[in-house]
């Protein structure tokens, strides 16, 4: 499964739960969030992230991508976040999905071990994406 199949499965599931969801196409590069949603009465935007196989050991590094486009994104969330705009992380890392609130993140875009990434989550669902109780934390 690539990240296309992690957006496949977030849009199917948050129509289901009568939200919607939009890829955000931008060339700019100016590190704004893959998906645009709203549900619930609220909009927002989710930076989607897929790792395909975990790392072998707890205090193994999770690189969810170049330092300098993760430093960008996160310098984005923060800018939308201060003044009042909502942003998530959902990451995907084999069949574990954890939802991440940015701010939590190193603001320097330093890779945590996999341990430490699971310290900062807001949710973690294993398996599946168990969009039922994922909708609460958005």
């Amino acid at each position: 499964m690539a990240q296309t199949n992690l957006w496949q499965n977030f849009n199917k599931k948050i129509r289901i739960a009568g939200g919607y969801a939009e890829r955000v196409e931008n060339g700019l590069g100016s590190g704004m969030p893959d998906v645009v949603y709203t549900l619930h009465d609220a909009t927002g935007f989710v930076e989607l992230k897929f790792l395909a196989r975990a790392p072998v050991r707890e205090s193994s590094l999770l690189r969810l991508g170049p330092n300098k486009h993760i430093l960008t994104q996160l310098n984005w969330a923060h800018r939308w976040m201060r003044r009042g705009g909502i942003v998530h992380w959902l990451v995907q890392v084999h069949n574990e999905y954890m939802l991440f609130d940015p701010r939590n993140l190193p603001r320097d875009g330093t890779p945590l071990t996999l341990a430490e990434t699971r310290l900062k989550m807001r949710w973690c669902s294993v398996g599946e994406l168990a969009f039922d109780r994922l909708a609460p934390f958005l």
